[in-house]
């Protein structure tokens, strides 16, 4: 179920079925939260999407909007976006029961064609100041255990790493060019134990 501003509630009884031929979990949790997200508010995200991922969402919005006709269109679309990414990449996204990096997937359906963030990092030791990283994808890598609440993962992408030189911790600043309409933020860096 998923909850939205106006208190209203959007049932999601069924998702999509596993495809044990092509290993397919990281497609499925894609299509589903693409889906459970447009769900909340169709004509906004119909729109947004539109405008910023024109060419993977007018493949896939047929199937969001038909879905309570027939739920199986997740799956279609799942499988349709599965063949497109295996035709960008086969070794990224391959076939068979080799499953892919559901991270991979969020970056390529998401990359845009301006830079939206950059990384800078400097240490205040020793004043070395690294090059600025860019990035034109809305993921964000980030250690969840680090940070608080979204508001800091926002400005802060990374464990700092070390100083080349001196060996203490730099300072990353993240500096967004534009907030995009979807983030996704890696949480895999969470420890386990």
């Amino acid at each position: 179920v998923v909850a939205t501003k106006k208190r209203q509630t959007v049932s999601l009884t069924q998702g999509v079925r596993w495809n044990s031929m092509n290993w397919s979990c990281s497609y499925d949790a894609t299509i589903v939260t693409l889906f459970s997200v447009w769900k909340t508010n169709p004509s906004s995200w119909t729109e947004l999407f539109l405008m910023l991922y024109r060419n993977f969402f007018l493949n896939v919005r047929p199937f969001f909007e038909n879905f309570d006709r027939d739920a199986s269109g997740l799956e279609t679309a799942r499988n349709w976006l599965q063949r497109m990414l295996q035709l960008y990449d086969r070794t990224a996204f391959p076939t068979g029961q080799t499953g892919a990096d559901v991270n991979e997937i969020w970056e390529t359906i998401l990359r845009e064609d301006k830079t939206l963030y950059s990384i800078t990092s400097s240490c205040l030791s020793c004043n070395l100041s690294y090059q600025t990283q860019t990035y034109s994808h809305s993921i964000n890598r980030v250690d969840a255990s680090l940070l608080p609440d979204t508001k800091h993962w926002l400005n802060f992408p990374q464990k700092p790493d070390p100083c080349h030189q001196c060996n203490r911790p730099l300072i990353t600043r993240l500096s967004w060019m534009e907030i995009p309409i979807l983030i996704i933020f890696d949480t895999t860096a969470i420890p386990t134990d």
